[in-house]
């Protein structure tokens, strides 16, 4: 990237018009320096121009609801040239009678570079989008030699995956001589931790955490600004999407630099992911690899992957196929923990899980599957937000840790402490 940067754009329209597409692929094929940020609606668009985002335009159907003077004002207090597409045969309005620069439904790339070199600016590269800092200026930027360890906790629904994670945070923040060393991040398309942790706000979030390393690298303050503190379990939480179809807005890019900051930020990064890892290579669908990226991307940079299943036959079914899922993805199996929620408390059912699991799956993992039984006070733990029961958190926090303790990098130092 050179030191003009490109233009950033972002774009919505309410009918997905031809132009929508085009301008989606001139930019993800290289045709022109420019990126394109799809958003679902004017509100969308206004809500992260509010937020800080940095962009050069926003381009919008002229007929999509909610193009007003609000969107206007907007983008003139943001300093972001508005272009409007509209046909002046039809009826729609022209340069003369709108606010910023009109384009012809048929515009070509062509046409739109100069309407953007005409009226609007390019975004710089090291620019962050987050209320204009500049990462050169920052005085505490993340250290990008530090790697803490990101531990990625995924189960199908139901099984009690983000449970497990809540309790795995919960035991590495007590076992961390640092206060402020664990975070819980909510990287599933559902955003369900949040209900969990009774937030009463859902911004800052995911999306805004993303959306500050779309251009740069955040700074820690501005990383930890995006966190919540959970001061009963020790631990900080990063909330998830809002909708699950905001997918859409996060860059891949942009996924894989977040989890640098936050392993560069934190010395333990427990993300709780949706177990959907399928990409372009098994689909043929550049779609479900993008929708999946928040799990690929976390599972592909994962120290130790906790693999959670529910007792019962649907629930075995459903642990061997991710166990499968995962070392299809290339996750090794020396770095798998499988865990059984409400499990049998008697050794015969539980030595009958173990041995089906060995059976079933194709490559099993090297540790044996940890076992939590049902706790008949954990609703309760839950609508208090209050801190989980002890000896749930210690069954998968040890387990975890001793995987840690066998795949620490002796070649780092800061890692190497952990043990």
């Amino acid at each position: 990237m050179n030191d003009d940067g490109r233009f950033v754009i972002l774009g919505t329209s309410g009918t997905r018009a031809r132009w929508f597409t085009e301008v989606g692929s001139w930019a993800s094929g290289g045709a022109a320096p420019i990126e394109f940020v799809r958003c679902v609606s004017v509100a969308e668009v206004i809500g992260r121009l509010r937020g800080g985002a940095r962009a050069s335009a926003v381009l919008v159907d002229a007929t999509t609801p909610g193009v007003d003077r609000e969107l206007s004002s907007c983008c003139d207090r943001s300093d972001v040239a508005l272009l409007r597409v509209s046909d002046p045969r039809h009826g729609g309005p022209t340069d003369r009678d709108a606010d910023g620069a009109v384009l012809p439904p048929s515009f070509g790339v062509e046409e739109l570079l100069a309407t953007l070199q005409s009226v609007a600016r390019p975004v710089r590269w090291r620019t962050v989008m987050h209320a204009g800092e500049l990462t050169d200026r920052a005085d505490d930027p993340v250290d990008a030699t530090y790697r803490g360890r990101l531990t990625v906790v995924c189960g199908r629904g139901g099984a009690g995956a983000s449970v497990t994670a809540m309790a795995l945070a919960q035991h590495l923040a007590g076992d961390d001589l640092d206060s402020g060393s664990v975070v819980l991040a909510d990287l599933t398309r559902n955003g369900d931790q949040g209900c969990y942790h009774d937030a009463p706000d859902v911004v800052p979030a995911l999306q805004e955490l993303v959306e500050l390393h779309r251009h740069g690298t955040a700074t820690r303050s501005a990383v930890e600004s995006m966190l919540h503190e959970v001061p009963g379990r020790g631990y900080s939480l990063l909330l998830g999407l809002r909708r699950p179809h905001d997918w859409v807005a996060l860059h891949p890019a942009a996924i894989e630099a977040t989890l640098c900051s936050l392993r560069s930020a934190f010395r333990h990064v427990v993300a709780d992911v949706t177990a959907d890892f399928e990409g372009e290579a098994l689909t043929g669908s550049v779609d479900v690899e993008e929708r999946n990226a928040l799990a690929r991307t976390a599972v592909e940079a994962a120290d130790t992957v906790v693999a959670v299943g529910r007792d019962g036959v649907k629930g075995t079914r459903d642990l061997v196929r991710l166990v499968d899922d995962l070392t299809a993805h290339g996750v090794p199996t020396d770095r798998i923990v499988p865990v059984v929620t409400h499990a049998p408390r008697d050794r015969a059912g539980r030595a009958e899980l173990a041995k089906a699991l060995a059976a079933l799956c194709a490559t099993p993992p090297e540790a044996s599957p940890v076992f939590l039984p049902a706790h008949r006070r954990l609703e309760a733990h839950l609508r208090c937000a209050d801190p989980l029961p002890a000896s749930l958190c210690r069954l998968v926090g040890r387990a975890v840790l001793a995987i840690a303790r066998c795949t620490d990098d002796p070649t780092n130092s800061q890692i190497g402490a952990l043990t």
